[in-house]
């Protein structure tokens, strides 16, 4: 995937108060070398869906793919730390995967909570 395409990828998923800072790192991390810069594309996009998951509730509601997800960015954060920018963008994507996940799985369970709600006012209690 293109340089661009990341980008217009993290555009997507990013909320505006983010972006100001994510341009930023972006543009200074490309001086530096191309790696990094794809790394922290990733990595800026995979920490907005993780902290987009955690306000949907899915510490809770999805753990697996909510701890998967920050254990893969914090992996992903470590091998950064050692230059080491391929195996860095890997976990950072895996992240993002997770994350996702773990939000889908988040917002399910949350309207079907909402939908059981609905049915159970919608019907005519007990006449005794």
């Amino acid at each position: 995937m293109t340089l661009a395409g990341r980008f217009g990828r993290v555009l997507s998923s990013l909320t505006f108060a983010t972006l100001g800072l994510s341009l930023s790192a972006t543009l200074g991390l490309s001086l530096s070398g191309c790696g990094a810069a794809l790394y922290q594309i990733d990595v800026i996009a995979a920490e907005s869906v993780v902290a987009e998951a955690e306000h949907a509730g899915a510490a809770e509601l999805a753990p697996y793919e909510y701890y998967s997800a920050r254990e893969y960015l914090a992996e992903a954060h470590h091998e950064a730390s050692e230059a080491a920018y391929e195996d860095a963008l890997r976990y950072a994507q895996i992240a993002g995967r997770m994350g996702r996940e773990a939000r889908r799985i988040a917002q399910e369970h949350r309207e079907d909570r909402a939908a059981a709600r609905d049915i159970e006012r919608e019907q005519p209690g007990d006449a005794r």
